[in-house]
This record gives C-alpha cells, structure tokens and sequence, in this order.
C-alpha cells in the first residue's frame, strides 16, 4: 500500500536582502552540491580494475550528471 505524503510547505523568505531558505531547500543545496563534489572528484579516480573503471564511466558519472542537470534545470 502506498501511503500519502504531506504536502511541502516552503517557508524560506528574505531577509536583509538575502534569502534564508527553509531546512527543505537547505537540505536540497547541500545535497546539490555534495553530488557536484563528487562528480568532480570521481572524474579524477583511476580504479584498478577495469570492469570497476566502466562502470564508473558508464553507469555513475552519466547518473551524478543527469542529477545534478535535472537539480539546476528545476532551481
């Protein structure tokens, strides 16, 4: 059974002209850019074995990518 979900209620706002975001959006940000960390820092990464290699080129880096595109197309 899939159970409902409480509809989200921003309660970020400006203050001092600058936004203060709610722990929602805080969270998402800091997310946000974890995954871009990473994606910089495995681009980088020569793993010894080469099936370990592909699937790092293949699968995880094209994954992090797709994230964070769909994170900054929506923000």
């Amino acid at each position: 059974m899939v159970e409902a979900t409480r509809p989200i209620i921003c309660t970020c706002k400006i203050v001092e002209n600058r936004i203060v975001f709610c722990a929602l959006h805080e969270s998402a940000e800091r997310l946000l850019a974890t995954c871009e960390h990473l994606r910089k820092f495995l681009r980088d990464v020569t793993l010894a074995e080469q099936k370990d290699q592909n699937m790092l080129r293949e699968i995880i880096l094209p994954y992090l990518d797709g994230q964070i595109a769909a994170a900054e197309k929506k923000g």
